[in-house]
């Protein structure tokens, strides 16, 4: 009956060591017990030997990025993890069919008692206790050199995982380089697209206005042939251009580059500038248009300045026009006129005379000496030649008037860069105001000053426009005709280059924001790209760190299930654990030869030969013969020969 129990109970046990994996030590014993082979030493198995850990597999990346998994996810059991020790198993079966039933009695006894002993131990690791000296150091050699396999193994796993980082991180790096090479191909490929279309527009557009250019040439030509000779009907004198266009109304219908789709009426002066309450809404087609006078009309050739030097009358009539177009601009604007008298004049042109030479700079001692109190100032350049056909050293009045126009234009609509300062004195409170224009010989430029006062000075006002009383005689000759025939040509060969202009700047906008957008959007993709590659650089790495830790856990686990616990205490005198006797000994082991005797002896193995004698022997088996004897023994086995024998 006990052996059937103890035979059950070592089946039973058997099973619960393959699911629980507890240790082998209670098995070994009651294989043991049933007269099978015994295990030359004692091994732990744990249930980490059982597990399976994970194996660092190659990684693809796919097209997008993605790694591509193996077909199937490889696994080894822990325990083939190098030096880990493998488990010895006895031939339960053989030794049960050599065993007698006497013997088999005795030897389940001590079976039992020796496996109850070994299932109350640690079942991660042997208990020294159950260990001679020479064992446990046996033991602990075996344990070392695991660990310093593991090591090993831990160190060539972790060089793995890095190198599969390395290598995931490296391939995405190279995909997005290679992106960002095709994006910047592309990119380049667009731009000269957009530049060669443009040079292509270009091109066609010189040659156009080329043609269009010689055809107006001609055109002109055969109009100034048309031109016939004869005395003028009208002549101005010194200083009268400016009463000669008020009082026959020649003022000119075509003011700004938006005025030149219009029939021009063959006039030249300019009568209103263009009012701006704002004066950053001025644009650049809003300046005055120029009128280049290839023929001067035969009425104003009695008007000339002569050696850069204007007469007094010409000095009057040029603060006439001057002061015109300011109180033109203010009635707009709603605000009062402003006055001249000649006192004030007089003062004016005295500062004048002082920018004869010198630098055009401010000086406000002066200006106070001269009017007696603090007054404004504008300063600014006239530059009359490209109106000037005449003669460079013969301007007419009517030339310099047109300059004088685009100069005020500049003071009061395009004084940014001033802080709209002149614009401000121009259209501010003062009540009196005059110009002056003067040739500067040390920077060979016409220089025009206005100052203006808040004190109202003594005197009649002289910037007067007389009123239209008459139109101007047509005369004996017909240049008015063709110079308003010719300007038509040329306003029509100036609106196509207009026209030529805004469709390049169009289609240059147009070129240029596709690039722009080619280039965000290759920007955008590869932001996101490094975005979306850092996340996946993380998430895989994350995914080889967690394969690691789980091998090297798994690799600790099975080292540690080798370690043979504490060192055994040394004997106190009296007893021995080399082979001598012991009532408490659990096993002794020679690899020559051994003996041992206790009361309490559990097992005792020698590797050539061995006997061993005690009151409470529990097995003894050797590899070549072996003899027992014991007062209660309980199984003695041999691979060659055994006796056994019992008091």
């Amino acid at each position: 009956m006990l052996y059937n129990r103890v035979k059950e109970h070592v089946v039973n046990d058997r099973k619960k060591m393959y699911k629980r994996g507890s240790q082998w030590g209670v098995v070994s014993a009651f294989a043991l017990a049933l007269g099978g082979v015994a295990l030359t030493q004692l091994q732990p198995v744990n249930a980490a030997e059982t597990d399976t850990h994970l194996v660092v597999q190659p990684v693809t990346l796919t097209q997008d990025g993605q790694v591509s998994q193996p077909a199937a996810a490889q696994t080894e059991p822990a325990s083939a993890v190098k030096n880990t020790q493998p488990v010895a198993t006895a031939n339960a079966a053989k030794a049960n069919g050599e065993a007698s039933p006497a013997a088999a009695q005795q030897q389940a006894t001590a079976a039992y008692q020796a496996a109850s002993q070994a299932a109350n131990a640690n079942t991660s690791m042997p208990a020294s206790s159950g260990m001679t000296e020479a064992e446990w150091q046996a033991q602990q050699a075996k344990y070392d050199q695991a660990k310093s396999d593991a090591a090993v193994s831990e160190a060539a796993e972790k060089q793995k995982t890095s190198e599969a980082e390395a290598s995931y991180a490296n391939s995405l790096a190279s995909q997005a380089a290679a992106q960002k090479q095709q994006d910047q191909a592309s990119l380049a490929a667009a731009s000269s697209s957009a530049a060669s279309s443009l040079a292509a527009l270009q091109s066609q557009q010189a040659s156009s206005y080329a043609a269009a250019s010689q055809s107006a040439n001609t055109q002109i030509d055969s109009l100034n042939a048309q031109r016939t000779s004869g005395q003028p009907a009208d002549t101005v004198s010194d200083g009268g251009t400016f009463d000669y266009v008020a009082k026959n109304g020649l003022w000119t219908n075509v003011v700004t580059h938006r005025d030149s789709d219009k029939t021009w009426n063959g006039n030249y002066l300019v009568q209103n500038l263009p009012v701006f309450k704002d004066p950053n809404a001025a644009g650049m087609m809003d300046n005055l248009y120029v009128q280049f006078n290839e023929n001067i009309p035969s009425w104003s050739l009695g008007d000339v300045v002569n050696n850069n030097q204007l007469t007094d009358a010409q000095k009057n009539e040029l603060n006439q026009y001057a002061m015109m177009l300011v109180n033109n601009y203010r009635k707009a604007m709603g605000l009062t006129p402003i006055s001249t008298t000649q006192d004030f004049l007089n003062k004016v042109q005295q500062r004048g005379d002082s920018l004869k030479s010198g630098h055009m700079l401010h000086n406000p001692d002066l200006t106070s000496q001269i009017f007696g109190r603090d007054v404004d100032e504008t300063l600014t350049s006239v530059d009359f030649s490209s109106y000037t056909m005449y003669s460079k050293a013969h301007e007419t009045m009517l030339e310099v008037f047109q300059g004088v126009a685009d100069s005020i234009n500049g003071l009061i609509n395009y004084d940014g860069d001033s802080d709209n300062g002149h614009r401000n004195i121009l259209l501010g409170g003062d009540v009196e105001t005059g110009f002056s224009l003067q040739y500067n010989t040390t920077d060979n430029v016409w220089v025009m000053n206005s100052n203006g006062s808040y004190h109202q000075y003594d005197g009649v006002n002289i910037a007067t426009v007389p009123a239209q009383t008459s139109t101007p005689s047509t005369g004996q000759d017909n240049n008015k005709e063709i110079d308003q025939k010719i300007q038509t040509v040329k306003d029509n060969l100036q609106s196509l280059k207009n026209s030529q202009d805004q469709t390049y700047q169009t289609q240059k906008l147009s070129l240029n924001n596709a690039v722009q957008q080619l280039a965000d959007q290759f920007a955008s993709q590869e932001a996101q790209a490094e975005k979306d590659n850092n996340t996946k650089v993380q998430a895989f790495n994350a995914q080889q760190e967690s394969a690691l830790a789980s091998f090297i856990a798994a690799l600790t686990k099975q080292v540690e299930a080798l370690n043979p616990g504490p060192k055994p205490s040394t004997p106190s005198s009296g007893a021995s654990s080399s082979g001598a006797s012991s009532a408490t000994s659990s096993s002794s082991s020679s690899a020559a030869s051994s003996s041992a005797s206790s009361a309490g002896s559990s097992a005792s193995s020698s590797a050539a030969s061995s006997s061993a004698s005690s009151a409470g022997s529990s097995a003894a088996s050797s590899a070549a013969s072996s003899s027992a004897s014991s007062a209660g023994s309980s199984a003695a086995s041999s691979a060659a020969s055994s006796s056994a024998s019992s008091a």
